[in-house]
C-alpha cells in the first residue's frame, strides 16, 4: 500500500514581546472557510467554530478546530449533513465537552432550521439536534444555562402574517427542549445578542420593526431561564434606524454596539448602547452614535484585563481609503465610557474582512476570531487575532502563511501503531505492535523530511532540535507506506 500525503501548509509563529503572546494566525484549506466564534479553555488553548467547504461532506459543514495557546492547529472536526450547516458560538462544559450551536438545512422541519452539537472534550460527536419551524430559522448568539442547558436566539420566518420575527429555545443538557418562544410584530424582528444575569436571568437584545416610522428599533428582554419575560422594553420613541448587533454585562451595567441610519439613503455610522439592569426590570437605556466617511457597522466588542477598556470590531463599507469592492475589518481600543481611544488594526483585502467574536483571555489580552474572503489556498480563511494583555499588537499587514484547517487523517491499515505524546516536547514515542523494522520519516509543513530513523518495536525519537509545529510522522516498511500521523511540537 503506498501513501501519498498531500499537504499545504505554512506556519506563522507567534510573535511574544517582553513575553506577551500575540499573534495573527490564518487556517485555510481547499474550500470557503468561515470563523464565527471561539471559547477559551483552562490550559490557554481556544476552540473555535465556523463553517467550510473543506471538509468536502456538502456545500458547508459546521465545524469545530482546537489549537494552543499560541495559535498551533490541534484537531479540527466536521459535522452536519448533506446540506449546509454553520456552528455560530462554541460553549464549553469542563470534564464533559462543547456544546456548538448553529443552523442546518440537511435536516429538520425547515429550510433552515437551529442546529446543536454536544461533543467529547476532544471534538468527537456525541449527539446532535435541530429545532425549528417549517418556515426559516437563524441562531445569532447562543449561551449555557446553570444546567449546562443552552439558550439559542435568533430568528424565524413561520409566521406567515407578521413575518419574521425573535426566536428564543431553551435546551437541557441532553438537547431536549424545554420550550421556545417568538417576539414580534409585522415587519422583522430579530435578536442578535444574548447574556446571562446573575444566576437564573438572560438579557436578549436586538432589534424589532414598527411601522409607523418605517425602521427598526432598540430592542431588550430580560428572560427567566424557564420562559417568564421579567421585562421587556421597545425603544419606539428615538429616530432613525437602530440595530444593535453585540452586548456586554459588567456587573449591571449592559453595553453595545451597533449601527444607526438617520434616514433611508444615508450613511450607517457606529451606535453605541448602555443601560442598568436589576433583577426585576431595564433601566435607563441610553444609545449614542458617532459620524464617518462611509457606512461604519459595530459588530462586536469585549472588555479586557480590568474591565476599564474594550476592545470593539467594526467593518468599514465605502469608505474613502478602503480597498474597492470589499468590506475592512477594523479593531479599536475604546475606553468604559465607550469612548474611541486607539486603532488598534485594520485588516483589509480586496474582498470581504469580517468579524465573528472578540473573547476576553486569560493573560488580561484579548482574542478575535473572523474570517478573510478571496484569501487562502480556497476561497477564503479562518483568522485569530491575539492581542497581549499590555495591549501589544500583532502586525497584520503582508501576512500570506496559513496552517490546516481539515485535519490529516491517521492511517494505520497496515500496521496497529501509536504515537505519543502528543502533544510532543523533546521526543515522542513509536509503538508498533508487530515489532517488524520500520523506517520512520518527520515532514515539515512545506513537505521536506527533518529527520529520519528505523525503529523496531516500541522506541523513543529525539525532536529536541526542531522548532514548534505541526509534523506528519510518515512510517515506511520496505519503502512503501504502512501509516501516516500528526504530530504537534512544542517546545
Amino acid at each position: 500500500m503506498q501513501i501519498i500525503v498531500k499537504i499545504a501548509v505554512a506556519v506563522i509563529f507567534p510573535i511574544s514581546l517582553f513575553g506577551q503572546i500575540n499573534f495573527l494566525r490564518h487556517y485555510s484549506d481547499s474550500g470557503s472557510d468561515f470563523g464565527h466564534g471561539v471559547v477559551q479553555l483552562e490550559d490557554s488553548s481556544y476552540i473555535i467554530c465556523g463553517a467550510s467547504s473543506s471538509f468536502k461532506n456538502g456545500p458547508s459543514q459546521g465545524f469545530l478546530m482546537k489549537v494552543d495557546s499560541l495559535g498551533n492547529y490541534i484537531w479540527s472536526h466536521n459535522y452536519g449533513g448533506f446540506e449546509s450547516e454553520s456552528l455560530k458560538r462554541v460553549m464549553y462544559v469542563p470534564n464533559s465537552g462543547f456544546y456548538a450551536a448553529g443552523f442546518s438545512n440537511s435536516t429538520g422541519v425547515g429550510a433552515y432550521d437551529l442546529y446543536l452539537v454536544k461533543t467529547d472534550v476532544n471534538g468527537v460527536l456525541e449527539w446532535e439536534r435541530t429545532y425549528g419551524s417549517p418556515g426559516w430559522d437563524r441562531i445569532n448568539d447562543a449561551v449555557l444555562a446553570r444546567d449546562t442547558g443552552v439558550v439559542m436566539v435568533g430568528e424565524t420566518n413561520s409566521n406567515l402574517t407578521t413575518g419574521q420575527d425573535i426566536y428564543i429555545v431553551r435546551t437541557n443538557k441532553m438537547g431536549d427542549t424545554l420550550w421556545t418562544k417568538t417576539i414580534g410584530g409585522a415587519g422583522p424582528d430579530v435578536a442578535t445578542s444574548i447574556v446571562p444575569f446573575q444566576d437564573s436571568l438572560f438579557l436578549v437584545a436586538g432589534d424589532s420593526y414598527f411601522l409607523d416610522s418605517l425602521s427598526s428599533k432598540p430592542m431588550y428582554v430580560l428572560l427567566h431561564e424557564d420562559g417568564t419575560v421579567i421585562d421587556q422594553r421597545f425603544l419606539t420613541s428615538l429616530n432613525g434606524t437602530w440595530k444593535i448587533n453585540d452586548i456586554t454585562i459588567i456587573n449591571n451595567q449592559v453595553q453595545g454596539i451597533g449601527s444607526f441610519q438617520d434616514t433611508v439613503g444615508s450613511s450607517w455610522e457606529i451606535a453605541h448602547f448602555s443601560l442598568s439592569l436589576s433583577s426585576s426590570s431595564i433601566q435607563s437605556p441610553a444609545q449614542y452614535h458617532g459620524s464617518n466617511d462611509g457606512d461604519l457597522y459595530g459588530r462586536h466588542m469585549t472588555v479586557y484585563r480590568d474591565t476599564t477598556r474594550r476592545y470593539l470590531t467594526y467593518e468599514h463599507h465605502n469608505h474613502p481609503n478602503a480597498y474597492e469592492f470589499g468590506v475592512d475589518l477594523m479593531i479599536s481600543r475604546y475606553s468604559w465610557y465607550l469612548s474611541f481611544e486607539l486603532q488598534v488594526a485594520s485588516i483589509a483585502t480586496y474582498y470581504n474582512d469580517l468579524s465573528g467574536q472578540v473573547i476576553p483571555t486569560s493573560d488580561g489580552g484579548a482574542l478575535v476570531v473572523g474570517s478573510r474572503e478571496g484569501i487562502g489556498i480556497g476561497g477564503g480563511s479562518v483568522f485569530l487575532n491575539k492581542i497581549g494583555p499590555g495591549e501589544v499588537y500583532p502586525t497584520v499587514e503582508g501576512v500570506t502563511s496559513y496552517s490546516q484547517l481539515v485535519k490529516i487523517n491517521e492511517l494505520s491499515s497496515l500496521i496497529d501503531a501509536r504515537i505519543y505524546p502528543n502533544p510532543a516536547s523533546k521526543s515522542f514515542i513509536v509503538d508498533i505492535e508487530d515489532n517488524g523494522n520500520y523506517d520512520i520519516q518527520l515532514l515539515n509543513s512545506i513537505g521536506q523530511i527533518v529527520s529520519s530513523a528505523s525503529v523496531t518495536g516500541t522506541q523513543a525519537i529525539d525532536i529536541s532540535r526542531l522548532s514548534a509545529g505541526i509534523y506528519t510522522v510518515l512510517i515506511l516498511r520496505d519503502s512503501v507506506g504502512a501509516g501516516v500521523y500528526r504530530l504537534v511540537i512544542q517546545q
